[in-house]
């Protein structure tokens, strides 16, 4: 009887403990550069999404089969830039996930302000870009960025007045120094900027940032140029938070988004 009194005790003890158990703060500065580096990948998996797209779409048009090597020479509109001057070559074959595996490509892509080097392997439909694993250098005047992109799925699900297309994605992004690996986001491209749209969300990061959350957003997320959260309505745990004019206010604490990004930016 006295083994059975401690024992209920006990459980009395930690249902307690666990029921009164502090919630996590969440930390404002953390969640800037989370959103930043969310942003950073959605434009990374945007970009080659509509290359690859393309690519499908100009399969007979401007691309040659000898045996199974693809040979490219493109010149396509991306929502990016204008005249994109795409050339180079993949193994072609049957997919395995969709119907085109295009493996070990290696395809550079020029374009106004734009140069790009690609090299890995992807699976293609007409709407749809499975990324196996993917290596992606983009090169400007000011900087040079080198991703990894792993076992990522980009998919148009909706185009919207025949200009706004609505992506779908998930997966991750090895940035060098950062990572990022995330579930299904929903992603808004008008054709100058991206919104972006939390689900109860998975995000990991590791690096310039290390977080392990989830995320849901009332409606998208509007970002500036500098791929700073500038508006929404955020809830994580339960709690929300509101971003107004780049300020993530929460609990009458305020962080501003910093000038220049502190993880990885990608920009268009």
């Amino acid at each position: 009887m006295k083994i059975k009194t401690q024992f209920f005790l006990i459980a009395i003890l930690f249902f307690t403990l666990c029921k009164n158990k502090p919630k996590e703060s969440i930390n404002l500065i953390d969640l800037h550069k989370t959103l930043n580096i969310t942003f950073s990948f959605s434009n990374a998996t945007i970009f080659t999404s509509y290359i690859f797209i393309k690519i499908y779409e100009f399969l007979d048009i401007c691309t040659t089969t000898e045996g199974q090597t693809l040979k490219i020479n493109c010149i396509f509109d991306v929502r990016f830039t204008n005249n994109v001057k795409t050339y180079g070559i993949c193994e072609k074959k049957q997919g395995e996930i969709l119907p085109i595996r295009l493996q070990d490509c290696r395809i550079k892509i020029s374009g106004e302000k734009t140069y790009a080097e690609i090299q890995g392997t992807v699976e293609l439909s007409k709407y749809k870009v499975y990324y196996e694993n993917l290596f992606l250098e983009l090169r400007s005047s000011a900087s040079s960025v080198y991703i990894q992109i792993i076992n990522t799925l980009s998919e148009i699900f909706l185009i919207e007045s025949e200009t706004i297309r609505y992506f779908k994605i998930s997966g991750s992004i090895d940035f060098g120094e950062s990572f990022i690996s995330l579930s299904e986001i929903t992603v808004r491209d008008d054709g100058t900027r991206i919104q972006i749209k939390l689900d109860k969300s998975s995000i990991e990061t590791k690096g310039c940032v290390n977080q392990n959350i989830q995320l849901s957003s009332e409606g998208f997320l509007i970002f500036s140029e500098n791929g700073c959260a500038e508006g929404g309505i955020i809830t994580k745990d339960g709690e929300k938070v509101t971003i107004i004019g780049g300020e993530i206010q929460y609990e009458g604490k305020a962080q501003k988004c910093p000038e220049l990004p502190e993880c990885p930016f990608i920009q268009f």
